[in-house]
């Protein structure tokens, strides 16, 4: 499991290094503020995901392994 720890507010970038995802990079304006948390939202339970209001107004489930914060 990941052990990335986020709070509400913070901002973050999508980022995977998976040659599958490396696509979806062009789906996310990042970065992003996460505006809510959940455990399981749509996966196995216990596996953190964020809710992410991204720069160009979309908001998406993200789980924490897709997501680095911007320092």
């Amino acid at each position: 499991m990941n052990k990335h720890t986020f709070e509400i507010g913070d901002l973050v970038n999508f980022h995977t290094d998976s040659w599958v995802f490396k696509h979806s990079h062009k789906s996310y304006a990042s970065p992003g503020i996460i505006i809510s948390r959940g455990a399981g939202h749509g996966t196995k339970r216990g596996i953190n995901q964020f809710q992410v209001y991204w720069k160009d107004a979309k908001i998406t489930w993200e789980h924490d392994s897709y997501l680095l914060r911007v320092n």
